[in-house]
């Protein structure tokens, strides 16, 4: 069921983002959807969640490598503060190579604070999902992402890198037309292209040909989790909301996981406020996939598997 929700790209993999509050079950949806989507194509599911909850459901170490879990179907964590600090090891260069007074300011001590800057990390998993676009290997990625604050920060980066860089490019064009004007007034020849501005267009167009493919549904699926609770189906509305009126995006499936059955519900006094939630969602018109609790906690790809029987698509 939950594969006819999702279409297949013709030449680049369809990435789904499943999003939620942490606890909601991301790593197990993601789970779930590889495998289904795995029987239309080769499938990967990529955890960035810092947590690394993956290594659970898998029984070893998949930090940083692909590990095969059944046929056309792969699973791989990312390991975050690997990828902060070689972020930051960057910036180092960047920084010795643009100003080469900081070495005597120790930079060292520079790169440390950038590695706990704020906003680092959603960079880190900005470039992280514009890399799995051009993947040729797979014809689907899920990609299990981070707490939903982060992930919808990660999301919203390449708008608002492309307003400081319209602003930045308008600066640019006006040096460069006054050093043109200096040259001629002065009999010098101008310089026909300008570095600086070469490179800040051309950030412009990545971040804007990302914008796009995160905004193309034929490219892009969202999947938002939530469990049958106050504050994950809280967090879950305002991501949908989020995801169409700031994204342009709207969300593909809603995914209330854990649904408890009727007798274990009534027991804990949750019954009504359950129905009321399922009702609530089925109102936003998009697809809701309702989980049926296992019995227990999932722990194994084996439990995510049992999962299959489980899962009912209404809306």
């Amino acid at each position: 069921m939950l594969q006819d929700l999702i279409k297949p790209y013709s030449c680049c993999p369809h990435v789904v983002v499943v999003i939620g509050k942490g606890g909601v079950g991301k790593t197990t949806v993601s789970l779930l959807l590889g495998a289904a989507l795995a029987r239309l194509g080769r499938t990967l599911v990529l955890s960035l969640d810092p947590a690394k909850h993956l290594a659970k459901y898998i029984g070893e170490e998949v930090v940083d490598r692909e590990h095969v879990l059944g046929e056309n179907l792969a699973v791989r964590q990312l390991d975050v503060e690997k990828e902060v600090a070689r972020q930051a090891d960057q910036y180092s260069s960047m920084l010795k190579y643009l100003l080469p007074s900081l070495t005597v300011l120790n930079v060292d001590s520079v790169v440390d604070v950038v590695k706990y800057m704020p906003g680092v990390e959603e960079e880190v998993f900005l470039r992280v999902l514009d890399s799995v676009y051009s993947s040729r290997d797979y014809s689907f990625i899920v990609v299990d992402t981070p707490p939903t604050g982060v992930t919808l920060r990660t999301l919203y980066l390449p708008l608002l890198y492309m307003v400081w860089l319209d602003k930045l490019i308008k600066v640019r064009e006006r040096i460069v037309s006054l050093r043109y004007v200096i040259a001629r007034t002065t009999g010098r020849e101008a310089e026909a292209r300008d570095k600086a501005l070469s490179i800040l267009l051309e950030m412009k167009q990545r971040y804007s040909n990302l914008m796009d493919v995160l905004k193309n549904p034929a490219r892009t699926s969202y999947v938002v989790v939530a469990t049958p609770e106050p504050l994950p189906v809280y967090e879950m509305e305002e991501t949908v909301s989020f995801l169409e009126k700031r994204l342009g995006a709207p969300a593909k499936a809603l995914v209330l996981n854990k649904i408890l059955p009727a007798e274990m519900a009534r027991r804990m006094g949750v019954e009504q406020q359950q129905k009321a939630f399922i009702e609530k969602l089925s109102s936003i018109k998009k697809p809701l996939v309702l989980i049926n609790y296992l019995g227990k906690p999932t722990e194994s790809f084996e439990d995510v598997k049992k999962l299959e029987s489980l899962v009912e698509v209404v809306g």
